[in-house]
């Protein structure tokens, strides 16, 4: 079908974002228990535009900035869920594996018509199409997963480098 490419790239790349949200709430959680809860952390190595009258102001400024950057991507994630939908892709696949099913059908001679039943075509354009559009999702949502799991995996190694071995194993 015309567009399902570019569906599917989108739908792969644009999934990424769901993981890199995550990835910026890990570090994201990291930086406010090491950095601006931690009291006895200096504010030079905290993340500030201005500086606070005291300690405690510039801690509370670090940390209204993590949460409004806590917050705004869920817009942008929502916006692409959204979207997601619009685009249909298992719709479409399953569209486009019945009209290539159809036609194939239509191209067969009138002796092969006669061997096929009538009722084998029905289960292939109903059934059959409908669970490979949801196994080729499947297959998108497992990309997803991938990319979680080499996200959280590069997660762990810029905490701790000594974890690597559990990578391995």
């Amino acid at each position: 079908t015309p567009g399902m490419g570019w569906r599917t790239v989108m739908s792969i790349v644009c999934d990424q974002m769901h993981n890199l949200y995550l990835f910026f709430l890990l570090k994201a959680r990291t930086y406010l228990v090491n950095k601006v809860f931690d009291q006895s952390t200096s504010e030079s190595s905290m993340i500030i535009f201005w500086k606070g009258a005291d300690d405690i102001d510039t801690r509370v400024q670090a940390a209204r900035l993590v949460a409004v950057m806590y917050v705004l991507p869920m817009l942008a994630l929502h916006i692409w869920d959204y979207s997601k939908l619009k685009l249909d892709v298992e719709g479409r696949s399953r569209v486009f594996l019945q009209i290539c099913i159809f036609r194939k059908y239509l191209n067969y001679t009138e002796a092969s018509r006669q061997l096929v039943r009538v009722s084998h075509m029905q289960v292939a354009l109903l059934s059959n199409t409908a669970d490979l559009s949801k196994a080729y999702c499947s297959v998108l949502q497992i990309v997803r997963a991938v990319g979680k799991l080499i996200l959280l995996m590069v997660f762990m190694l810029t905490q701790d480098r000594d974890a690597a071995w559990v990578l391995v194993v």
